[in-house]
């Protein structure tokens, strides 16, 4: 994946932090930051792993999963399996009852 199609951070930033009507200075001081080092991050293209973990906390939003979802490499989480898997055996059960129903 080129950097020319990953996510811009600092706007998915920025978007999390309009959503939740957050200020830089707010944010700032949620994170022990200064207003100018939140506007250092709304402007980065790429921010750490640890710092995005933080700024979630902070927004109450998910900023990795929200990255994580415009990743074009998809692998589904257990729960995403198990939810396939019990969708599969409610379509099964679904075809079960309507073969019964014909049948009367």
């Amino acid at each position: 994946m080129s950097l020319e199609t990953m996510p811009h951070n600092g706007q998915m930033l920025a978007a999390a932090m309009t959503e939740r009507r957050f200020s830089s200075s707010q944010l700032g001081r949620a994170i022990n930051k200064n207003s100018t080092a939140v506007n250092r991050l709304i402007a980065k293209p790429s921010i750490f792993a640890g710092d995005l973990w933080t700024l979630s906390i902070a927004l109450g939003i998910n900023l990795l999963d929200k990255l994580a979802i415009q990743h074009p490499i998809h692998t589904p989480s257990d729960l995403e399996k198990a939810l396939q898997q019990r969708i599969a055996d409610l379509e099964k059960e679904v075809a079960i009852y309507k073969d019964l129903l014909k049948a009367k």
